[in-house]
């Protein structure tokens, strides 16, 4: 048994806030922080974007809030900028850039 909590949601530098119902529990995951600025530099398509899972002096993410399908549309803009088909897609979101796809290492 988990708990449900009504949050809200407000992106940086943006009046809209947007709620949504979520499950409490003690972790959702962690990833390795280092992927996306280091990288984005090899794909012309995403030069100047700003994502919105860089934390700098850390080697790890740890992710506060993942979004379900359920709220998915709340959250994505109509932006979505594509490279060639083995490269990463950004999609522009409330809460910044995100990426799809694959990427190099």
């Amino acid at each position: 048994m988990r708990d449900v909590v009504n949050i809200k949601v407000s992106p940086v530098g943006g009046q809209k806030v947007i709620q949504m119902e979520a499950y409490v529990v003690p972790e959702i995951s962690s990833i390795q922080n280092g992927h996306i600025e280091l990288v984005k530099g090899e794909y012309p398509h995403l030069k100047g974007l700003w994502f919105s899972d860089v934390r700098k002096g850390s080697d790890e993410l740890e992710i506060d809030v993942l979004v379900g399908a359920d709220y998915l549309w709340n959250f994505q803009k109509e932006c979505t900028i594509r490279g060639k088909p083995d490269e990463p897609v950004a999609v522009e979101t409330e809460l910044g850039w995100v990426l799809s796809g694959p990427m190099k290492s």
